[in-house]
């Protein structure tokens, strides 16, 4: 097994966290890393900045850097096709650690972020690193309630339908995009629900017209059988009103759609 296979499954996080520092100087890096009991949390800093995860493998996306994981993230969803400006809304479902918030704050500062992040464990590194006023511990679905959330502590692929491997389940409370935003202009909503990226959509029928991009990540990661989700997503969006933009299928298969300008009479 390599070393960062080893990384990623080891269970002790403390001789995880000797391990990352080890190599850091080895490296000569300036990435430090330190596990909080109390929250069983990561803390990551490089130089004078600091970030939160909640498991291994988030922790071994910053060997390279913040910024590097943050446009990654961007590159991924396809930012760089949008054209965005100051004022903007960037809902961000399925937040996981805010890698995307900080490659906003970084490169579009005055661009607004709400990020929705259903587990409580990666909610708890979220808050920290984007701040309370920009992220909410609830799931996007296609109804408001509470529902059954299957939880993996060991990587960040928990969902509300049902995966192969999970640890527990609880209850999570639920809502929908037609409720948070009824009225909001979205210039982007980036979709990363674990499979359940056509209940999200749902639950979003009604404000589609106030949504200018949509980027949404539909790959193998739909329940036990871990179906993709590109062709209900794609189908759906352009019954919608959407265009396929571009399509990514590379480390993640990503597809990014636009609302189609109405018809004007002349």
């Amino acid at each position: 097994m390599i070393i960062s296979q080893y990384l990623r499954a080891t269970k002790n996080s403390y001789i995880f966290s000797l391990f990352i520092n080890v190599r850091s100087h080895i490296k000569q890096s300036g990435l430090r890393c330190k596990y909080i009991a109390k929250y069983k949390i990561f803390e990551v800093k490089i130089n004078s900045e600091k970030k939160y995860a909640s498991v291994n493998s988030r922790v071994l996306t910053y060997l390279s850097g913040f910024s590097q994981r943050a446009n990654y993230i961007a590159n991924t969803y396809m930012l760089n096709l949008i054209d965005f400006q100051a004022g903007d809304l960037v809902v961000d479902c399925g937040a996981n650690m805010g890698d995307l918030e900080y490659f906003l704050r970084k490169n579009l500062p005055k661009v607004d972020y709400i990020g929705y992040e259903p587990n409580p464990h990666d909610f708890s590194c979220l808050v920290r690193n984007v701040g309370i006023s920009k992220c909410r511990n609830i799931g996007l679905w296609n109804e408001i309630g509470s529902i059954p959330f299957y939880v993996n502590d060991d990587h960040s692929s928990s969902s509300f339908i049902e995966p192969p491997e999970f640890t527990k389940i609880v209850k999570i409370p639920a809502s929908t995009l037609n409720y948070e935003f009824p009225t909001t202009k979205i210039r982007l909503l980036k979709l990363e629900a674990e499979g359940a990226e056509p209940e999200v959509l749902q639950g979003a029928s009604e404000i589609l017209h106030n949504i200018d991009y949509i980027s949404a990540d539909v790959g193998p990661e739909r329940g036990i059988d871990e179906e993709e989700t590109r062709d209900f997503v794609v189908n759906f969006l352009i019954e919608s009103g959407f265009e396929l933009v571009n399509e990514s299928s590379n480390h993640r298969k990503v597809v990014l759609l636009k609302r189609k300008a109405p018809m004007v009479n002349l």
